[in-house]
């Protein structure tokens, strides 16, 4: 049909783990809160709730093993705010329904 059909170019895996890891740090750390989050510093949404399954908890285990020292200490942050946050109940009603 005439369209260009070739693979676009990519980086290297190790250049994504970079940039995954980098993007996170900058855009989705909350110091305050101690987490990552699923929505990006500024943009206006409540944040609370970006820790859990939809973003920094199913992120913190790619982070924890790709990443170095900070990034393992923050997962474990993260997840230690997302289960306290969450109450048990909770999180086990959320992930059954």
């Amino acid at each position: 049909m005439g369209f260009d059909d070739t693979l676009p170019k990519t980086i290297s895996k190790e250049e994504q783990i970079k940039v995954h890891i980098d993007k996170y740090n900058e855009w989705n750390w909350f110091e305050d809160q101690g987490y990552y989050g699923a929505v990006i510093k500024g943009d206006g949404w409540p944040n609370w709730g970006g820790a859990g399954w939809c973003g920094g908890a199913i992120s913190s285990y790619t982070l924890m093993k790709l990443g170095g020292q900070l990034e393992y200490e923050r997962a474990v942050r993260t997840l230690d705010f997302a289960i306290k946050k969450s109450r048990s109940k909770w999180l086990v009603y959320s992930q059954c329904r």
